[in-house]
């Protein structure tokens, strides 16, 4: 699964100005009038979540938690660990159901001490679970958005633009190939190493279908020192195993533009493209995300079939950030959406 850097606004979503306009003085025009005038515009905010376990059962129901001005998210995607060094059943929701069962305290801590905090407090609880897990969570106050992360959870900040769609405007960093790279040193002292493979990755055509192309050593699992692999640079569990620490970053928003957050597991972002037209237009809720990822994994009921016939400004753009053979391939989805609307009064 290829991984993007983070991303700015496109040209067409205004950045909030650094300099404070002095506001204009019209002959006539009333003081109350003028406070209305120049009011902040409100804010709606609009919080959903939604998950279909299709293949081992291992995504965490969505948290999201608010309370007077302040929102949070967390998501995290379970995985099996290497079970017969310790002598225990295959399963990947140990991590899973330890964060399952401190929902509460980990909601109120996201809005107390922030994302980051919460991203720890993850790794203390499973840091004896033989199982592993990827994590992120998020928290908005205001205009800033705070982001901690382990693994590959996405999330994806879309803003308005002039021209009444949706546009990425943030997407997170997540700890694939790309991160490893970029940190070699740190992983040699780590004793993280990279398991290359022959990869097929669709490539789509001028006519709307598609075709793959194979990438020869491409960089999708992780060897880590204690004998443990899985396919990301870090995460959690895995009996406290070493791996690269957790990705922060924070995002400002531009004020009193619409907006919306996704983020959930890869069961979404292996098969919807961050720069998908699908985003272009804000979904509903987050079941319609996870309907669409669905049936992109081939859970339709008819024969599978992957072609990204999409479209932006009469050329094919990607749809697809991984296409899968068949439809063995379905991985579990969960997702979290936060939806901010703005209105003038």
């Amino acid at each position: 699964m290829k991984v993007c850097g983070k991303r700015g606004p496109p040209d067409n979503i205004a950045k909030p100005s650094s300099k404070k306009i002095a506001p204009l003085k019209v002959v006539g025009l009333k003081e109350e009038e003028k406070e209305v005038d120049q009011a902040t515009p409100k804010r709606e905010i609009n919080l959903s979540e939604y998950r279909r376990n299709i293949c081992s059962g291992e995504d965490l129901k969505v948290l999201l938690v608010e309370k007077e001005g302040h929102y949070g998210m967390l998501a995290l995607d379970g995985h099996k660990g290497l079970t017969e060094i310790y002598d225990l059943p295959k399963s990947g929701k140990g991590c899973r159901d330890k964060i399952d069962a401190n929902r509460t305290m980990l909601g109120e801590m996201l809005l107390a001490e922030g994302a980051p905090a919460v991203v720890d407090k993850c790794q203390e609880l499973c840091k004896d679970e033989p199982s592993g897990a990827m994590v992120i969570a998020c928290d908005l106050y205001e205009e800033t958005l705070r982001i901690a992360s382990l693994g590959d959870c996405f999330l994806w900040v879309y803003v308005r633009g002039g021209d009444g769609r949706f546009h990425l405007f943030y997407q997170h960093d997540m700890h694939g190939e790309e991160y490893y790279l970029e940190h070699t040193e740190m992983a040699l002292e780590l004793g993280i190493k990279p398991r290359r493979y022959q990869a097929r990755q669709p490539c789509p055509l001028p006519d709307g279908t598609f075709q793959y192309s194979l990438k020869k050593d491409h960089i999708c699992y992780f060897d880590y020192a204690n004998g443990e692999w899985f396919a990301g640079c870090a995460g959690l569990g895995h009996c406290n195993m070493k791996c690269f620490p957790k990705i922060v970053r924070t995002v400002h928003l531009p004020p009193g533009k619409d907006f919306y957050i996704a983020t959930g597991s890869d069961g979404v972002s292996d098969v919807i493209h961050p720069e998908s037209n699908y985003w272009h237009k804000c979904p509903t809720n987050a079941e319609a995300i996870c309907q669409k990822a669905y049936c992109r994994w081939g859970r339709t009921g008819k024969t599978f079939q992957v072609v990204p016939k999409e479209k932006e400004d009469g050329q094919i753009c990607q749809s697809w950030s991984f296409a899968p053979l068949s439809d063995k391939q379905a991985d579990d989805i969960s997702v979290g959406l936060l939806k901010g609307t703005y209105t003038h009064e």
